[in-house]
This record gives C-alpha cells, sequence and structure tokens, in this order.
C-alpha cells in the first residue's frame, strides 16, 4: 500500500495545484476568434497582466485572467479598443429568406449593408477606434432619366 500511496501523493498534489489555478482565473470574453484572442493577450502581456485562451470549439476562443487583474484587463482593452465589433457584411446582409422581396426590404437591407460596410472601412483607418455610419439616402432618383419601375 505504502507504493501506491507514493505515486497518489504526487498526482493530487499536482491535482490540488490546478483546481486553485482554475479557481483564481475570469474569464474576459468568449467567442472570439483566435486572432482576436492573440491581439488581446498581447496588449494585456504588454501592460503586465497575464492572460490565457481556450479554444472552446465551435464556441470561438475564450480569454481569461487572474480574479486580481480583471478590472484592470478590462480597462486595458477598452483603452485600446478590443475587442473590435464585428460588422455584418453586405453578403450577410442580403441574404434572401424568401422567394420575393419587397422593394421596402430591399432598400432598407442595401442602406444597412452599405452602412456596416462604411462603418467597416472607417474602422480600419489608424487611430481610429470605433465608427458608426448612419446612411440617409433620397427615396427617389432626381437625376434618373425615368422613374424605376418596382
Amino acid at each position: 500500500m505504502e507504493v501506491s500511496s507514493k505515486r497518489l501523493r504526487p498526482a493530487l498534489t499536482i491535482g490540488l495545484a490546478l483546481l486553485l489555478v482554475a479557481c483564481g482565473r475570469a474569464e474576459l470574453y468568449g467567442k472570439l476568434t483566435e486572432s482576436q484572442a492573440n491581439e488581446m493577450i498581447a496588449v494585456l502581456q504588454s501592460a503586465g497582466i497575464t492572460a490565457s485562451k481556450e479554444n472552446d470549439g465551435d464556441k470561438g476562443w475564450t480569454l481569461s485572467t487572474g480574479q486580481g487583474d480583471f478590472a484592470r484587463a478590462v480597462a486595458v482593452l477598452h483603452a485600446q479598443g478590443l475587442p473590435h465589433e464585428e460588422f455584418a457584411t453586405l453578403g450577410t446582409v442580403f441574404k434572401k429568406e424568401g422567394f420575393v422581396s419587397s422593394p421596402t426590404e430591399e432598400r432598407a437591407r442595401l442602406i444597412y449593408g452599405l452602412s456596416q460596410e462604411l462603418s467597416h472601412t472607417i474602422s480600419e483607418i489608424d487611430g481610429v477606434l470605433e465608427a458608426r455610419v448612419h446612411l440617409a439616402l433620397p427615396q427617389d432618383q432626381p437625376l434618373a432619366d425615368a422613374p424605376k419601375p418596382s
């Protein structure tokens, strides 16, 4: 019995240590891409905060840090504009649900898609942390030769 207890003791010690480490962690963000998680870890490490990422399979990546660093980590990431806002693309906006869309639905999708694309483009400019665009397009086309049929 002594032989098995000698082998069991280190395993229990390691298991207890892992449990204590896991209890001291706080999840910062979930459902991240790996590149988002890596970028955020780099920012946190440059601020002297230890962070780690875990793969959640289909859900993406989870970013966590020590509970004592949680508030400072959130503040550092917020100051850097992280995580970046996800924008819908024209392809996802114009995904057709039925056979026929009304002109109003098509117009709403177009305006939403254009504003998302412009927001995304402006957000890519150096120094811009966040951008939001609201478009107001005229209903009729005053320069058109003939009105469009519905």
